[in-house]
């Protein structure tokens, strides 16, 4: 439950809650919506969620990032977990 936040334009949330924060904060960025998958909040463009040749829905390995640039992350990501990464759990 949210005590108090206050955002621009004049808006006071109290006594909101962590779900209905996320559909006020979508009615602010209307071609996003957000969904729980696994326990955790994940925010998208509308058309992704439906996509799925959309980067944010193709498959890739697990793997563990140590000690490398953000570009370098995300090209292990988008290579299915290779480039130079370390095997995940």
């Amino acid at each position: 439950m949210i005590d108090y936040l206050h955002l621009s334009g004049g808006v006071l949330l109290k006594g909101t809650s962590e779900r209905q924060l996320l559909n006020h904060l979508m009615t602010l960025m209307p071609t996003y919506s957000w969904r729980e998958i696994g326990g955790v909040v994940v925010v998208r463009p509308k058309d992704a969620w439906d996509d799925p040749t959309n980067v944010l829905n193709l498959p890739t390995k697990p793997f563990e990032a140590t000690n490398m640039m953000l570009g370098e992350v995300l090209h292990a990501a988008a290579s299915g977990g290779n480039a130079g990464s370390v095997p995940g759990p």
